[in-house]
């Protein structure tokens, strides 16, 4: 099986900020260059430059975790290329202005295990964008269209008819248990989710951009417990990432000790 290492490498968020905008990935351009909004993705700024300094999607998936009020942040990526081979690449093809974002020398790794076991339990955080394309024109939006996936929900109840927010609450069909649905479908075989432990530590809309388009949606983080089921998928879906725009900082799944289960009377 090959070897798959978690990545560490620190980040400078405001030269970050400052060689995105410089390269304009601060801004979008609608249909026939009409301007739909500017926005500064960073996802999409980290993209092209970890690809730029590193080779393309030599490290998938990511997350950037970042502490308020500091201007260092963390990478984190799982690729199957180790730190020093990450170090000489930056060392020999980077740009200058790479490295005023990127200091190669504070590169570190984890080698993540070979195996993983059926029926082990772990806690994970995991952030992603649950969204769904459109079959059909619906409401206003085009086929193929990309929503959020409570949206869709209300768009598309189950009962032929359209629902609102309150009658979805109201039936217990909250963001939480959707979104938690929604990772479930994209675990299918993989892992079970533990639904009555999944919370959503975290939930804002945000725009995003890519190719000529301004995207707005939902940013969601999600604190669980899963059970592995095929130990070789799962490895799979560490080294794949969970979810669409998993190449722009969505869909990395972290994992942490699963809290220990509770016997009877002890």
């Amino acid at each position: 099986m090959t070897k798959l290492n978690m990545i560490r490498i620190p980040i400078r968020l405001s030269q970050l900020m400052r060689w995105g905008h410089e390269r304009g990935w601060s801004s979008s351009q609608g249909p026939k260059g009409k301007k739909r909004g500017a926005v500064f993705d960073e996802g999409r700024a980290l993209h092209h430059l970890l690809d730029e300094s590193f080779g393309a999607s030599i490290l998938r998936p990511f997350r950037l975790m970042v502490t308020p009020n500091r201007d260092q942040a963390n990478l984190y990526a799982y690729s199957t290329t180790s730190a020093v081979q990450l170090v000489e690449t930056m060392q020999s093809c980077a740009m200058p202005e790479h490295l005023s974002v990127i200091d190669p020398t504070s590169i570190q790794e984890k080698t993540m295990p070979d195996e993983w076991l059926a029926k082990k339990r772990f806690s994970f955080d995991l952030r992603i964008r649950p969204v769904r394309r459109l079959g059909k024109e619906l409401a206003g939006l085009r086929k193929g269209a990309e929503i959020d996936a409570f949206l869709y929900e209300i768009l598309n109840p189950f009962a032929d008819r359209e629902a609102s927010e309150e009658q979805m609450l109201a039936s217990g069909r909250s963001r939480l248990l959707v979104y938690s649905e929604w990772l479930q479908e994209k675990m299918v075989d993989i892992a079970a989710i533990h639904q009555e432990q999944t919370v959503m530590a975290r939930y804002c809309r945000s725009r995003i951009a890519r190719g000529g388009a301004v995207l707005e949606g939902p940013d969601v983080t999600l604190h669980g417990v899963l059970e592995v089921k095929d130990g070789e998928k799962f490895f799979g879906v560490l080294q794949s990432g969970i979810g669409r725009h998993k190449a722009y900082g969505y869909g990395m799944l972290l994992l942490r000790p699963a809290p220990v289960e509770k016997i009877d009377g002890i």
